[in-house]
């Protein structure tokens, strides 16, 4: 009986010593799969920062072009605002003399 019971056990340790190999090269699969994933994580958001300080730089870009867009937009109205009045003031005083005259006739 004592025989039966280690050749029980001894089975029994093969079989575990089995299980642990076939596990500890699970493991180190899934540890090397998982430095593979954090080193592509890690390279994708540097291309990702990398193209976001891109597209601000750009940003930055057009809206100093629009900025510059507007200050000569503001500038055109300005001139064209001063002409107007320019305009009605001249207008104004022709009609002004225009019905001095008409009064004096």
């Amino acid at each position: 009986m004592h025989l039966a019971a280690l050749a029980s056990l001894k089975s029994e340790i093969v079989e575990v010593s089995g299980k642990l190999q076939q596990v500890t090269e699970e493991r180190n699969s899934l540890r090397d799969a998982l430095s593979h994933v954090d080193v592509d994580r890690k390279e994708l958001i540097q291309m990702y920062e990398r193209k976001l300080s891109v597209q601000a730089q750009q940003n930055e870009e057009h809206i100093t072009e629009l900025q510059s867009v507007i200050a000569e937009l503001n500038k055109k109205l300005s001139l064209q605002s001063a002409n107007k009045i320019e305009e009605d003031d001249e207008e104004m005083e022709i009609e002004s003399q225009t019905s001095e005259h008409g009064m004096m006739d």
